[in-house]
C-alpha cells in the first residue's frame, strides 16, 4: 500500500494525468450543444439533412485538430504512448495489478484527502474526471511502481517518488521508435510505438475529459461544414481536387504577401508558427478544404447582375478609402489602472484639449503624435495608421464614423473610444475602385459564396447526439 507520506503529491499527479475539464459542464449546455435536432442514427453521434456523421469520423477529425501544437491533444498523445510502454513493460516481467492494489491505492489516496478535510469524489467531479477514469489511471501508477520497485531503482517498503516513475518512462521511451506527426501517420491512427498504433478512438476518449461541450461541438460541427458544402458542390458536378487545393493556398498567399504589414515575411513561415503545420497537411484538414470549396463556389456560381447587385451592397467595404493618422491620449476608468499612472477619462480628455491647443499654434501633428501617443504601432510613424475602408476596419466604430466625415487636412475634436481620447486626421481619401477591379470582383464572389453556405448551413436539417459515456 501506498505510503501516506507521498500522497499529497500523487493526488496533484493523478489529476493532471487523467486531466480536468477546462469549464464545468452545464446540463443544460449540454443538452442544447450536444444533443439537438434531428434524429441521429446508430453508430454516429450527428446527422445533416441525412448524411449522418460516424463515430469513427468524429473520433479521427478530433485526433487531427487536437495533436496539431495549438490543441491539449499532445499530452494524452504521450500519455497514451506511456501506458502502452506500461503494459509491454508488465507483459514481459510477468508483472500485473490486481483489483485489489487498484482499490488499496484509492483507499489511502481517500483517506490522505480526507486527513486534509478533503474528498476525493468531490475533488473528482470538481476536476471533471469520472471515477473509472481515475481508477484506470491508478491502475497505471500501480503499475508503473511495481515495474520501478523490479528495475530495482527502490529498494522495497519505501514510497516511490514521482522522479522514479519518470526517470523510469523517460528510458522507455528513448528506447522506442515512437511517431506522432499526424502528417506521417495515417488517418485514424496518432501514434505508433515500434509499431503500435494508437488509435483516434482511444486517443479521443481519453481526450473528452479534457475538452468542454463548446470544443467538442466545435469539431462535431466543423465535420457537418465540410459535409454540406461538399453536397453544395455536388449539385453543380463540382468537387474539390488537389488542383483547387492548390489554388486556394496560391490565393491565400498572394492576398498575404499584397498586405503591407506582412512584407518581406514568407507566407509558409507564418502558416507554421500559427498552425504548427506544413503546407500539405494543412490543405488536407478541413477548414482549408471548406476554404477551397467556398473558392469554387465564388469561381462558379455568380453572374454579372449579382456581383453589380452586391457591389452596390457592399460598396463601403471598398471605399472610401481613407488614411489617417491620431494621437491617441490613454485613459481609464479602471481604478487599479489609474494608479499606475493612467490617467481618468476626464483627465485624459484636458490633455486631449491641450494637445489640440498646440495643434492650432502650428505645431506639426506628427511631431505631437511622437511626443503624445501612447499607440506603440504608430507613435514612431507620426501616428499614420493603416489604411481603411469603413466597411472593412479594425478600429472602432467612433473613430471610423470620425474619420468618415473629415476633410483632407482637417483634425477632429477629442474622440473616445476604449483606449482613451483620440485626435484623428485625415490625410487622404480616395474613392472605391470600380466594380472592374479584379481585386473587387475576387472579394464581391467571396462575399456572395459566404453567403450562400451561411444560408445554406442555416437551412440544413441537422441532428447532434453525443454522449461522453
Amino acid at each position: 500500500m501506498m505510503s501516506t507520506r507521498c500522497l499529497a503529491p500523487t493526488i496533484s499527479i493523478l489529476l493532471a494525468i487523467c486531466g480536468s475539464a477546462i469549464a464545468q459542464r452545464d446540463a443544460d449546455t449540454e443538452k442544447n450543444v450536444l444533443r439537438q435536432g434531428e434524429h441521429v442514427p446508430s453508430g454516429s453521434i450527428a446527422i445533416i439533412d441525412g448524411v449522418p456523421v460516424t463515430n469513427a469520423e468524429f473520433f479521427s477529425e478530433l485526433a487531427q485538430q487536437q495533436t496539431r501544437p495549438a490543441g491539449m491533444g499532445l499530452t494524452v498523445v504521450e500519455a497514451l504512448i506511456d501506458e502502452h510502454l506500461i503494459v509491454r513493460a508488465m507483459n514481459e516481467q510477468g508483472i500485473s495489478v490486481s483489483d485489489e492494489d487498484v482499490q488499496a491505492q484509492i483507499d489511502s489516496v481517500r483517506a490522505a484527502l480526507k486527513a486534509r478535510k478533503q474528498d476525493l469524489d468531490e475533488e473528482l467531479k470538481r476536476n471533471g474526471v469520472p471515477m473509472d477514469l481515475f481508477r484506470k489511471k491508478i491502475r497505471r501508477v500501480a503499475a508503473l511502481d511495481k515495474l520501478v520497485r523490479a528495475g530495482g531503482r527502490l529498494p522495497a517498503g519505501k514510497p516511490i517518488p514521482n522522479l522514479h516513475r519518470t526517470a523510469w518512462l523517460s528510458d522507455q521511451r528513448k528506447s522506442a521508435k515512437i511517431v506522432i506527426p499526424p502528417n506521417r501517420l495515417p488517418r485514424g491512427v496518432v501514434a505508433t510505438v515500434d509499431g503500435h498504433r494508437i488509435t483516434a478512438q482511444a486517443f479521443a476518449q481519453d481526450l473528452l475529459v479534457k475538452l468542454d461541450d463548446k470544443e467538442i461541438a466545435k469539431t462535431i460541427e466543423d465535420i457537418l461544414q465540410e459535409k454540406l458544402i461538399v453536397r453544395l458542390l455536388a449539385t453543380r458536378q463540382l468537387q474539390i481536387t488537389e488542383a483547387d487545393l492548390l489554388q486556394e493556398w496560391a490565393y491565400r498567399k498572394k492576398k498575404f504577401n499584397s498586405d503591407p504589414r506582412y512584407k518581406g515575411v514568407p507566407y509558409e513561415e507564418i502558416v507554421k508558427q500559427q498552425t504548427g503545420l506544413d503546407p500539405a497537411t494543412l490543405r488536407s484538414s478541413l477548414g482549408f478544404r471548406v476554404n477551397t470549396a467556398l473558392g469554387i463556389i465564388a469561381r462558379t456560381w455568380f453572374t454579372p447582375t449579382q456581383l453589380k447587385d452586391a457591389y452596390t451592397r457592399h460598396i463601403r467595404r471598398f471605399g472610401p478609402q481613407l488614411s489617417c493618422a491620431h494621437i491617441l491620449i490613454e485613459a481609464t476608468d479602471i481604478e487599479i489602472r489609474q494608479k499606475t499612472g493612467i490617467p481618468s477619462f476626464e483627465v485624459a480628455r484636458a490633455r486631449a484639449e491641450h494637445v489640440l491647443l498646440e495643434l492650432d499654434k502650428g505645431v506639426k501633428f506628427d511631431q505631437l503624435a511622437r511626443i503624445w501617443s501612447k499607440d506603440k504601432a504608430t507613435k514612431s510613424k507620426g501616428g499614420r495608421l493603416p489604411t481603411f475602408t469603413p466597411g472593412r476596419s479594425i478600429f472602432e466604430e467612433s473613430i471610423v464614423a470620425c474619420a468618415e466625415t473629415l476633410k483632407i487636412g482637417e483634425i477632429s475634436k477629442p474622440v473616445r473610444t476604449r483606449s482613451g481620447w483620440h485626435l484623428v486626421k485625415l490625410i487622404r481619401k480616395d474613392p472605391a475602385p470600380p466594380l472592374e477591379d479584379p481585386s473587387v470582383q475576387s472579394d464581391l464572389r467571396r462575399v456572395l459564396a459566404t453567403q450562400v453556405f451561411s444560408e445554406a448551413y442555416k437551412a440544413a436539417k441537422i441532428g447532434i447526439d453525443f454522449s461522453r459515456d
